[in-house]
């Protein structure tokens, strides 16, 4: 029979009707209890992963189970049950007394059975939770479990009842779920994740916290004098250091919460941190993160075209990933221990209908040919096609046919089934049709309902959509072939036929009746094999293509485009000014005045000439204030000896000062801090000012001092209005030299593109189609893996040597690929897209209007903003891929028995019942069906009356011969 067209029917799995159950779970042993227990506690996988190894390193564990007490008996029975029929229990019975020489009811008594079963029991559970530790071990102790309890089912029961002792070893091992680890995405939580990613990766996050560092620093530096006060009291006798000038009380309640945050961040104090302190700080944190903005590239809104795509110009547009995680994992060798959110999601019977004709049938009339007697009637056809072509593409057709004889298709149903299947999906986006397993449909059955009742609902579903589709194929054969009538046909050529008819000696008129022809098929749904399947959403596929497509145009012309100029005056500061000059390659630009500076003034007054005895000292003057600043601060220091007075003067003077320096004024007993004759006395001391601007006056009178000397250092704030001012100078100079970028880089593309002309060669749809599959199958891998293939580095590169390949990482990373290569079948993947909104709101308008490409399936990938794919895992491979979804772990040990958690019980179950019972062979599923295909054949109807039809007793319409 010839295949007509293909289709998988995917439904969720079912539980069999022998079972009431879907698997076999592990026994409730002391040992399983304890690991659920230490589950739940805070390092519970540690604790659970000490106990296993503990297990696994005793004598409770057993490499080689056939050595066990007992389990000799079990393995004999387990290899005779997978190869027994069906039978009544109480046949089962004896089956079993033959085998073990023993009846089954006193195998199921005996307490070494039961021992047998509890290590069993925790073995499996040991293995399966440490599956890297003898995994080869597994598969006999499964056998001998499974072998264990199904002796116990033939022991219990009605004598009566028909027990199936080969689905009873073919059942999957059930570990309970809150034994087992709760693996999420990539055992990562994402959302920390996210949160730990330097803000550098967001170019909005960079650019809030350098203004948060400006602001934070511009709001200290507008506190004057008045705002400030020494951190420490005065000192005196010794040589201590300046004491810092830091915020009063006062100030530190002004401060925002949002400068407070940011002096947090920097980890300062504005309590006790200096103001020159803090300032500095957050000047270092600005211009290292304008560095760092400096590496993510800006945005432009201009558009390019490369072949006959067309899409936002820039590699850094909202089109592309939000972001992008380095889970790099270990130490080498290392692949991604990780697994995705991603799990089955139902199964499928590959379906196929085939047809093989049965019978012709006559229709209506196609043609009457009357011959009178006595007349010879000749002609010759002359058939001539002809096409004529105008300058408009508009064809004129002149088509004069008669055949003596016409062919017909042998294959115009399946061709017209496929056409159909198209047109159904028209409506979709980029939906595609599995090369080997042909179109997707889907029946919501529920999990619960027994399998005898679900296949019948599957088998009527299939076996509807089939003839529904087969009839679908014909009404539109049949509308194809009446278009053929008058088909235009782009070519000229000419046929002529003699055709001729003598009744020259008949005895009477002769009417030569032709009718149309139908052929007759017989059609059958075959089953070839249930297969499971895994569905995937994927987000934006075609981000990752886009940024690579727009990083292609750029080398392809070798043109950047300058940076946009988006700075006002107040953008600019000391952090960042020399980083915008890089930018945009600006010259001639003044540097800013510095947040701080001094000036300093030292006395070193000599005796009066006139009055050598004096003990009285005057001194003024002023300490200047440079222009742009205002007088903060004054350090004042002094050394002296005491004065040596005459006995004679009564009482004793004692050494004093007196001083004024701007507005601040200060009397000192200079005693307490020195008053040694013969050795140098000193003191410092810090006194705040009041933003005086030019100068600052200042009057000191000494007492009874002898060789002073005065030091005098004024810290000076930068003003307000001259840093905006040298802000206007340094933007206008910025502001041309971006206006010179622009005009140098627009004369440049023009050029690039006269001689770049349309670009990148085009690319043929079946390039598209590689480029999405391609995409999908990345992204997919990405999602069923929960990693973003960072850890994939099988080659070292060195400067002096040629790469070479890194035999571990090779190994170990094979491995790893051989593994998602070979158990998904993505040549049979199929998927669907979904349209833009369901993307990124940002990039809304530019899936929409800008991106453009004339294969409108291709520019369905580059806009969707999810796509749906549906991915067959291989046959054989479905208790791998279970036990990978559960553990993160690709299974290395050999056959692999289904041992897996409930969730996964039905699926594994139902697979291995249905191969056990339907081999590699097709099964018909559902009644045959007969379709009716029209032909353009012709057939001379033996006699000469006219044709009728009339109903039967089923109501079809059959062909009626007159008596």
């Amino acid at each position: 029979m010839d295949e007509v067209f293909r289709f998988v029917h995917l439904r969720a799995p079912q539980q069999p009707r022998e079972f009431r159950f879907t698997g076999l779970t592990l026994a409730n042993t002391d040992f399983l209890a304890r690991i659920v227990l230490l589950r739940d506690a805070d390092d519970g996988d540690e604790q659970v992963e000490s106990v296993l190894d503990a297990f696994l390193d005793t004598s409770q564990f057993d490499p080689e189970p056939a050595a066990l007490p007992g389990a000799t008996t079990f393995f004999a029975l387990g290899e005779a049950f997978r190869r027994s029929l069906p039978l009544t229990r109480e046949d089962a019975r004896a089956f079993v007394s033959e085998i073990a020489g023993r009846s089954a009811g006193s195998l199921v008594d005996d307490a070494q059975t039961a021992e047998l079963a509890r290590r069993a029991s925790d073995t499996i559970l040991a293995l399966k939770l440490r599956s890297r530790s003898a995994p080869s071990v597994l598969s006999p102790y499964v056998t001998l479990y499974r072998a264990i309890d199904a002796v116990r089912h033939v022991a219990l029961g009605p004598a009566e009842e028909t027990i199936d002792l080969a689905a009873l070893m073919r059942r999957t091992v059930v570990v309970p779920k809150h034994a087992q680890a709760q693996l999420l995405v990539a055992r990562i939580d994402i959302d920390a994740l996210r949160a730990a990613v330097p803000e550098g990766e967001s170019h909005e996050a960079v650019v809030a916290e350098i203004v948060g560092l400006r602001r934070a620093r511009d709001e200290i530096l507008a506190f004057r004098a008045r705002d400030l006060e020494v951190r420490t009291e005065p000192s005196g006798g010794g040589a201590s250091a300046n004491a810092p000038l830091v915020l009063n009380a006062e100030a530190l309640s002004a401060l925002s919460p949002a400068t407070i945050e940011a002096l947090s961040n920097a980890s300062l104090n504005p309590a006790s941190d200096s103001v020159r302190n803090m300032v500095e700080r957050l000047n270092r944190m600005a211009r290292r993160r304008n560095r760092e903005l400096a590496t993510v590239p800006a945005i432009s809104g201009r558009r390019l075209t490369i072949g006959t795509t067309t899409l936002p110009a820039n590699a850094g547009n909202p089109l592309l990933p939000a972001f992008d995680l380095d889970l790099t994992q270990g130490d080498v060798p290392a692949v991604p221990d990780t697994v995705g959110l991603v799990r089955p999601c139902g199964i499928g019977d590959l379906l196929v209908t085939r047809q093989h004709i049965i019978r012709y049938e006559a229709e209506e009339i196609g043609l009457v040919q009357n011959v009178m007697q006595s007349e010879q009637h000749s002609r010759e056809t002359r058939r001539l096609e002809r096409t004529e072509e105008s300058l408009t593409t508009e064809v004129e057709t002149t088509r004069e046919e008669e055949r003596a004889f016409q062919q017909t298709d042998r294959f115009e149903i399946s061709r017209n089934a496929k056409d159909v299947i198209k047109e159904d999906d028209t409506l979709k986006r980029g939906v595609t049709v599995s090369g080997g397993y042909g179109k997707f449909i889907q029946t919501e059955v529920s999990v619960s309902q027994e399998t005898a009742t679900a296949q019948e609902s599957a088998a009527e579903s299939a076996a509807k959509y089939a003839r529904d589709l087969s009839e679908r194929a014909v009404t539109k054969l049949s509308e194809r072939v009446r278009e053929q009538r008058t088909l235009t046909v782009l070519r000229e050529f000419e046929e002529k036929v003699a055709h001729g008819f003598d009744n020259t000696g008949g005895e009477g008129h002769i009417s030569g009746i032709y009718q149309w022809l139908r052929k007759v098929y017989e059609a059958q749904v075959f089953n070839y094999g249930i297969r499971m399947f895994v569905c995937i959403m994927v987000p934006e596929p075609g981000a990752f293509f886009l940024q690579a497509l727009a990083a292609q145009r750029q080398a392809g012309n070798g043109i950047t485009e300058p940076p946009a100029f988006n700075l006002s005056p107040g953008d600019i500061d000391e952090t960042n000014y020399l980083d915008h000059a890089l930018t945009f390659e600006a010259s001639g630009l003044e540097p800013p005045p510095a947040e701080f500076t001094t000036s300093s003034v030292t006395l070193a007054p000599n005796p009066d000439p006139e009055n050598p005895n004096s003990i009285t000292i005057r001194l003024t003057g002023e300490i200047s204030v440079p222009p742009d600043y205002t007088a903060t601060s004054v350090y004042f220091r002094m050394s002296w000896y005491k004065k040596f007075v005459l006995p004679a003067v009564t009482p004793e003077p004692q050494p004093e000062m007196a001083m004024h320096l701007g507005q601040r004024q200060a009397l000192l007993d200079l005693t307490v801090l020195g008053n040694d004759e013969h050795a140098p006395n000193s003191m410092n001391d810090t006194y705040t000012l009041n933003d005086e601007t030019g100068a600052v006056p200042y009057a000191i009178v000494l007492h009874a001092v002898a060789q002073p000397v005065i030091l005098m250092e004024m810290e000076c704030t930068r003003s307000a209005e001259a840093m905006d001012a040298w802000r206007l100078r340094t933007f206008e100079k910025l502001a041309q030299a971006s206006e010179q970028q622009r005009s140098e880089y627009a004369n440049r593309l023009a050029e690039s593109e006269a001689t770049l002309g349309a670009g990148l060669p085009e690319r043929a749809p079946f390039q598209n189609r590689a480029i999405e599959r391609g995409e999908l199958k990345r992204n997919a891998i990405s999602i069923l893996t929960g990693q973003y293939f960072t850890a994939f580095n099988a080659i070292l590169e060195s400067g002096v040597q040629e790469a070479r390949v890194d035999f571990d990482e090779a190994l170990a990373e094979g491995e790893y690929i051989r593994f998602f290569e070979t158990a998904f079948e993505w040549e049979n993947m199929t998927y669907e897209f979904f349209d833009y909104f369901w993307a990124r709101r940002s990039t809304w308008v530019q899936k929409l209007v800008e991106i453009e490409d004339p294969d409108p399936d291709f520019k369905a990938f580059l806009t969707a903003g999810y796509a749906l794919l549906t991915v067959p895992i291989l046959p054989n491979f479905e208790a791998a891929a279970v036990h990978y979804f559960e553990n993160a772990e690709i299974w290395k040990g050999g056959e692999l028995p289904p041992v897996t958690n409930p969730d996964y019980a039905a699926y594994l179950t139902e697979i291995a019942a249905r191969r056990a019972e339907e081999p590699d062979t097709e099964i018909a599923v559902g009644d045959p069906f007969e379709i009716e295909a029209p032909t353009t054949l012709v057939m001379l109807r033996q006699s000469q009356t006219l044709p009728a039809w009339a109903r039967d007793e089923d109501g079809a319409f059959v062909p009626v011969e007159p008596e």
